[in-house]
């Protein structure tokens, strides 16, 4: 199917319908066992629309499949609809409506072949579709493609409390051999304070761009805002939302989604490692993408599962709301390790979230990244540390392990020193109550014993979540940036030869910031992974090779320096896995010289986002 699709790429439209894997349990096959064929696994039993789609993302990413997918809800409906037609597993509708063939079901070779069904006979669909493509009828116009659309969900020039002043710095980098043009959309969460506003630029090839506090610098707007991004070929964009003080700044990275990362009716987001207390205090922000008002149903629960209460907001059309210091509201305990799942009750609503802890004496936030995939078993959280850094700095990981499930649940902890060549990593067990949050402070010394930095990997049964946060610890407070936990089997990380991009590197003195680069190796076999390393116009500093043994982990400190003689700003890397299999995290770690904040950001690779049309 990859290669039909590459092949008609742009020329027809191909849908995958996935509705869920054929037989949960292998030992009950219509026509016998399909255990020995790898076919099936008890986990393909799904019982949400949102566990569907993950597992569907699993098969997209395990076979490399590009092309895409509609998914069927839990009551399998479009099933239905289309299952009176017979034993089909393909239908050619023409640009009219007219059904002009349908595939038999089969399967691709004699080899696989089962249960005495017919074989599917591609070429047939091959020979069909090139005779309609060289005769076309009058109604086909090929396949039109929309704008590539991904979302900011929060910037901000704004004051806060304590005299914080908060605001976003934006970069858009364009990583194709062709110019890229892009439209920047502003639109304010309160419409009393700025009005909708869009901003035209054009990328050249490989040029990256960035706007400091770009609410004011390119819209001379305030408040709060979510961004819009659309351009006609795919940009990756990064923002960094920051209190800036005379001292230094303390920040969070905030990447641009897929608007297909929104939370729909029948998908649930979890935020995790929430907090309020006397060291740390939670804000949570909501996006709508519709027109409309949406409503959202949040709901936080205690590290223990109890249910602290329910918040109900509504958020404006194309707008969005945060609301801080939530959980106050609710308890008048100090309470860690918090969980809240957000619910849109709006039919048609689709919301984004996030959250916002903050450090309490520093003003410092930590960004908390919704999980929309509650069904994972291996996780990856990619680094861990108790370690001395650069400028006294004192760097200590923080974890909480979820278990969503309604079992006790036994995880087991994995530990890979870092710069590691080879062997076994230590081990921990947690046994984790249904619906626990397990909070694991100092998590390499209390799981381990040891110091130093490592990558963690968590294993279990399905239900399971986990995210950290690593921070300089100082007298004064804490320094810090979220550690997500990645699911070895999704789409988090870079496969053979996908490439991963990293924005707003920077090398300067004193007063600016420094980058590390992290590659961690999720794999049982040794991988290449290349990295190359551009300026904001675009030209190329420096590549630099490397090879990682099995599970393998390194850190590049002060990468930039490995490349380029003189300060760097606004500088981006592409990383690459070399290998044909296994999978790599790649991360960047941007650390202020002056205050010793950090943030990170995940590598990701740059996807068309635009729906075809």
């Amino acid at each position: 199917m990859e290669a039909r699709f590459q092949k008609y790429r742009g020329k027809v439209r191909l849908l995958y319908m996935y509705v869920r894997e054929a037989h949960p349990n292998p030992q009950f096959a219509p026509c016998g066992s399909t255990a020995d064929m790898g076919w099936s696994h008890a986990s393909a039993d799904t019982v949400s629309s949102a566990e569907r789609a993950q597992r569907a993302r699993w098969l997209a990413n395990d076979f490399n499949l590009n092309f895409p997918w509609i998914i069927d809800d839990i009551d399998d409906s479009m099933h239905s609809d289309f299952w009176p037609f017979g034993f089909y597993v393909g239908w050619l509708v023409d640009c009219d409506g007219t059904v002009l063939l349908h595939e038999p079901w089969g399967w691709a070779t004699p080899t696989t072949q089962w249960c005495d069904l017919p074989l599917a006979d591609f070429d047939i669909l091959e020979d069909y579709l090139d005779a309609y493509l060289a005769s076309p009828p009058p109604c086909y116009r090929g396949v039109e493609k929309g704008p590539n659309v991904s979302i900011v969900p929060a910037a901000a020039h704004t004051e806060g409390i304590a005299g914080s002043k908060w605001v976003t710095d934006l970069s858009i980098a364009n990583p194709s051999d062709g110019e890229a043009r892009v439209s920047l959309h502003l639109q304010p969460w309160n419409l009393e304070d700025g009005e909708t506003a869009t901003r035209e630029l054009t990328l050249a090839a490989r040029e990256s761009i960035e706007y400091h506090d770009v609410l004011d610098s390119v819209f001379e707007a305030s408040g709060a805002a979510t961004l819009r991004v659309e351009s006609d070929s795919p940009v990756v964009t990064v923002s960094r939302t920051f209190n800036d003080t005379p001292s230094g700044t303390y920040g969070q990275f905030m990447r641009a989604l897929p608007d297909r990362y929104a939370i729909g009716e029948r998908v649930v987001g979890h935020l995790l490692m929430l907090e309020e207390s006397t060291d740390f205090r939670t804000n949570i922000g909501l996006t709508n993408l519709g027109d409309q008002t949406a409503t959202a149903e949040v709901e936080f629960f205690t590290a223990d599962g109890a249910s602290l209460g329910v918040k109900v907001i509504k958020v404006p059309g194309r707008g969005g709301t945060q609301k801080n210091r939530i959980i106050r509201g609710l308890t008048s305990s100090a309470v860690e390790g918090v969980r809240a799942t957000v619910r849109v009750l709006t039919p048609g609503g689709r919301i984004m979230a996030y959250a916002s802890v903050i450090d309490n004496q520093t003003n410092d936030p930590t960004y908390v990244e919704p999980i929309v995939n509650a069904f994972q078993q291996d996780l990856n959280l990619p680094a861990a540390a108790k370690v001395r850094g650069a400028g006294s700095s004192n760097w200590v990981t923080d974890i909480v392990v979820s278990n969503l499930e309604s079992t006790t649940v036994t995880a087991s902890v994995e530990r890979w020193q870092r710069d590691h060549s080879g062997g076994y990593p230590d081990t921990a067990e947690l046994v984790l109550a249904p619906q626990q949050s397990f909070v694991i402070r100092d998590v390499l010394t209390t799981l381990f014993a040891t110091d130093g930095a490592a990558a963690l990997t968590v294993h279990g049964s399905r239900g399971l979540m986990a995210v950290g946060r690593t921070y300089n610890d100082t007298p004064s407070g804490s320094f810090g940036h979220s550690l997500p936990g990645l699911d070895v089997t999704g789409d988090n990380l870079l496969r053979g030869g996908q490439v991963g991009h990293l924005l707003q590197l920077e090398e300067s003195g004193a007063g600016g910031r420094r980058t590390n680069i992290g590659l961690v190796n999720t794999a049982a076999l040794p991988v290449e992974v290349e990295l190359k390393f551009f300026n904001a116009a675009g030209a190329v500093l420096g590549i630099l090779d490397r090879d990682l043994p099995a599970n393998g982990f390194v850190q590049l400190d002060r990468v930039l320096r490995s490349v380029s003689n003189s300060s760097e700003r606004n500088a981006r890397a592409e990383v690459r896995l070399i290998s044909p299999t296994g999978g790599v995290v790649a991360y960047a770690t941007s650390i202020d010289n002056r205050t010793g904040d950090p943030v990170m950001q995940l590598a990701w690779p740059v996807e068309e986002t635009g729906e075809e049309k």
